[in-house]
């Protein structure tokens, strides 16, 4: 599947490309975010998750050499960030997810959530140029509702969004997130 997000994040307007693929071992998403007015390349993000969509690893990278890589240790995850010359590796004991400006934080985490039963759970939020943050992300299931498409009514959930700007109404396929209030909209 591939398609393309117009994404808000940091007072920005940004596309957002992604590639992404089930396999036998789960599932991995590529996106690559640029700036909507110039088409600057600003960042790559690479998901991964296993079939339960517990996560394998994210790495984040951008055009000035600063990287992520986020991966579970036991009990948690582990972020390594910076560029060569100025690495840090901290850890987040309890946190299961990675969110980021791209859309597909919100399906990992909400197919996550609908295997595990667990509604709320601690994430890392990899900060260009910056420390990780830990994140607290909460997901509601509200309902459900029709969307227009070309080929007619699609139905779609309702899911309520928590994660440190105040509840965001989302609409979610199984396999894609449409759009959330103030974050992103699927456009192609």
């Amino acid at each position: 599947m591939q398609g393309v997000y117009r994404v808000t994040s940091g007072g920005r307007e940004l596309i957002e490309t992604f590639v992404a693929a089930p396999g036998p071992m789960g599932w991995r998403y590529v996106g690559r975010l640029a700036d909507q007015a110039t088409g600057e390349h600003l960042q790559l993000v690479d998901y991964v998750v296993d079939v339960e969509w517990n996560l394998v690893r994210v790495r984040m990278a951008d055009a000035s050499g600063w990287e992520a890589i986020v991966g579970p240790i036991p009990g948690g995850l582990e972020a390594w960030t910076g560029t060569p010359e100025a690495e840090r590796i901290q850890q987040f004991p309890g946190a299961v997810a990675v969110w980021t400006p791209s859309p597909c934080s919100l399906l990992a985490g909400d197919r996550r959530a609908r295997i595990a039963g667990v509604w709320s759970f601690p994430a890392v939020v990899p900060v260009v140029a910056g420390e990780p943050e830990e994140l607290l992300v909460s997901l509601k299931l509200a309902g459900h509702e029709a969307i227009s498409t070309p080929a007619g009514k699609a139905p779609v959930e309702v899911v309520m969004v928590e994660a440190g700007n105040g509840p965001r109404k989302a609409l979610v396929r199984r396999d894609l997130p449409i759009a959330c209030e103030g974050w992103f909209e699927l456009i192609g």
